[in-house]
Formats: structure tokens, sequence, C-alpha cells
């Protein structure tokens, strides 16, 4: 019987999905490994180092809303986005954020 994928659906033989997700299986099967071993997701960190301390990126985000007017068309609908967001931000999210946040609080980048 033909494996399904995620979504359901058998992928073609020999094409690039198939052939990926088989070294994936013989990876987990000989190495005794786990999915999450296997794909490894880059979390970006809940707090970032500034102003002498910690902040929450939720927190710097209220500070770049409260002063929105300061920001380019591009600045505010990424915060707008961002506040909005669901789940963690990703660390590019995260470093657009912090730079943002820096540069309206007076700090070098």
């Amino acid at each position: 019987m033909p494996r399904t994928n995620v979504v359901g659906t058998t992928p073609p033989p020999g094409s690039g999905a198939q052939r990926c997700a088989q070294a994936g299986e013989r990876k987990h099967r000989t190495d005794s490994l786990r999915w999450p071993d296997i794909i490894a997701v880059e979390r970006a960190p809940t707090t970032v180092a500034a102003d002498g301390g910690e902040i929450s990126w939720r927190a710097m985000l209220r500070v770049c809303h409260d002063c929105s007017d300061e920001l380019s068309v591009k600045e505010r609908g990424f915060i707008d986005t961002l506040s909005r967001w669901r789940g963690a931000p990703t660390p590019k999210q995260i470093k657009w954020l912090t730079d943002i946040y820096e540069r309206l609080c007076g700090r070098p980048n």
C-alpha cells in the first residue's frame, strides 16, 4: 500500500518530494530519531536585550505602535501585522522590530 504524505496524497514515483520523504524515513529509522530531531525549526527569543535589560517583543511592539507616526508606511504595516500575530515572531521579524524599537528610543543599531 502506498504511503501518503502529510496532506493525504501520494507523491508521484521518483518525484523530488518522494525522494525527500524517503530520505527522511531512512534517517528516521536508521538513527532512531524522532521527527523533531530531524526537522529543526528556528525559534525567535521571547525577550530581547535592550535598554540595559531585557524587554519582551510585545512590549517593544507597544512602544513602536504608540510612536507609529514616526514610522515609514512599510514599518507601520509591519507593526500593524505583527500586532495581530498569534504565534511567536520569526528571528527576522524580531530583528526588524528591534531595529525599529532602538531607532525610536534613540539607541544606535
